[in-house]
């Protein structure tokens, strides 16, 4: 049987594991380059309305229908040859618009394993883990690079265990009675105060995805609804845009933190 809970309360900050205060730092750190990202991104997607122009390729892109857009999301790795560039923006000058010109373009060996989120013409978006502990780099790949994995395993509930963490959230999963147990911590650093968001998942995997949601019932849609897979050396997350406050989703890619206890 599964069971849920959320709640939202800013004053629980202080109970935090340590890490939220490391992806705080990072994420005033960042605001301002992700706050012309995401500008930059929209502007180019309303200048336009031709059914050719590249779409952007970003973490949202498992956004949708929480669940259904979530098991399409598959796993593969960089082919062999080469390292090869990771591309923020397909059809623009990224160097121009960004503050942070590295993000534009990041070099990857091959054999990076990497989580597929989309294709388009010669392309296809992936994320994969970066250089540091909560980084995870999203970007367009050449299609002529990209071999996927012959096939989704099926993952034991021991290897979900552990703190999954990127760059504004972070799950710590556990096993007990034979369920996992997730609990989940989202934050997003607005201009003046950060604001918070909570998740809770009791339950085993379905089809590979452990969600918190009982179906899609009327009456539900004011409840934080999350959805969970394990994907190669990730999890990917989706929610229903109700588990936080103002901008506060667990929509993303986590890595395992392999030296911290959940």
């Amino acid at each position: 049987m599964l069971t849920f809970e959320t709640s939202i309360d800013a004053s629980k900050a202080g109970h935090f594991e340590s890490e939220i205060d490391s992806i705080l730092a990072n994420m005033k750190t960042k605001r301002l380059l992700w706050g012309v990202l995401l500008g930059a991104t929209f502007l180019l997607a309303s200048v336009s309305s031709s059914a050719d122009e590249a779409p952007i390729c970003s973490p949202a892109d498992i956004a949708g229908k929480p669940g259904d857009r979530l098991k399409q999301v598959g796993s593969g790795h960089v082919s062999v040859g080469a390292s090869v560039n990771l591309v923020l923006l397909l059809d623009s000058k990224c160097e121009e618009v960004m503050a942070d010109k590295h993000i534009c373009r990041r070099l990857i060996p091959a054999g990076t394993s990497a989580v597929e989120l989309k294709r388009y013409s010669d392309w296809v978006c992936v994320a994969s883990a970066g250089k540091r502990p909560l980084d995870v780099w999203v970007g367009w790949l050449p299609i002529s690079r990209w071999q996927v994995d012959a096939s989704d395993l099926q993952f034991a509930n021991k290897s979900w265990v552990g703190v999954w963490q990127n760059g504004s959230g972070r799950l710590k999963i556990t096993e007990k009675g034979g369920d996992l147990v997730v609990e989940g911590h989202a934050i997003w650093q607005g201009a003046a105060d950060p604001h918070f968001g909570e998740a809770y998942v009791k339950g085993i995997p379905v089809d590979g995805v452990l969600t918190n949601s009982p179906g899609p019932q009327e009456g539900e849609v004011a409840e934080c609804r999350i959805f969970l897979r394990r994907v190669s050396k990730f999890i990917v997350v989706q929610d229903n845009s109700k588990c936080g406050g103002l901008n506060v989703g667990f929509d993303g890619v986590y890595r395992l933190r392999a030296g911290l206890k959940p």
